[in-house]
């Protein structure tokens, strides 16, 4: 049975991470989906973010790849300072110009706000590192990428992961501010549904581009 399990794995290895990073997820999100009563709902949507890790540790166990070889490279750190000081900025540059593209479409923006809002930088690391996304990237950039470029061009397997990262966080749609009911709210929500998706395919390939010149993926995370 094991033998049969690995052969299958081998032969499909990012489909089956998909498919178990989807199931994973999407099952652990129906707690917030639904309004489940406290804690469940926040269990839920924590457990949700840590499905492609698990994913891929599964898929990696049950496969020939190696345990230790996927788990070394997330906590590899031993990279040239350069790519620390990318990661760490380019979040920053991008909520800057974010807020610059905001002002300019008439969206007033209050740069009182900006000194509390330096304090928590890396409050705001943490946190997103291990419950906010960062959590998702041993699978994402630690096993999709890398078996996606082993038959795709860097930019093909980043517009392939990237689709599927970004549908990925379709579940979370239907809870917090952005919560729809029916199809004609869907609708009147489609294009920041669309916006959030091309947004998260673009910064699919800052990750790309920072994992494939590091094989870090604590660099990703």
């Amino acid at each position: 049975m094991r033998q049969q399990l690995r052969r299958l794995v081998d032969a499909h290895p990012v489909a089956t991470f998909f498919a178990l990073a989807y199931a994973i997820s999407w099952l652990a999100w129906l707690g917030p989906v639904l309004g489940l009563a406290e804690p469940i709902r926040t269990l839920g949507f924590i457990l949700g973010g840590y499905g492609p890790a698990l994913s891929a540790l599964v898929v990696v166990w049950a496969g020939s790849d190696s345990v230790r070889a996927w788990a070394r490279q997330i906590v590899d750190w031993r990279v040239a300072p350069r790519w620390y000081v990318a990661a760490l900025t380019i979040p920053l540059v991008l909520v800057a110009l974010t807020s610059v593209g905001l002002e300019l479409v008439g969206t007033s923006v209050d740069p009182g706000l900006l000194p509390g809002r330096a304090s928590l930088v890396l409050v705001s690391f943490v946190s997103i590192a291990l419950v906010g996304g960062g959590n998702e990237e041993p699978g994402w950039r630690g096993f999709a990428l890398p078996k996606l470029e082993e038959r795709y061009s860097p930019v093909s397997a980043t517009l392939i992961l990237g689709v599927v990262w970004a549908l990925w966080h379709l579940p979370l749609l239907a809870t917090g501010p952005t919560t729809f009911h029916g199809l004609a709210e869907f609708v009147d929500l489609a294009p920041s549904i669309g916006v959030r998706i091309l947004n998260i395919v673009g910064i699919a390939f800052i990750l790309t581009w920072i994992y494939n010149e590091t094989g870090s993926v604590l660099l990703a995370i």
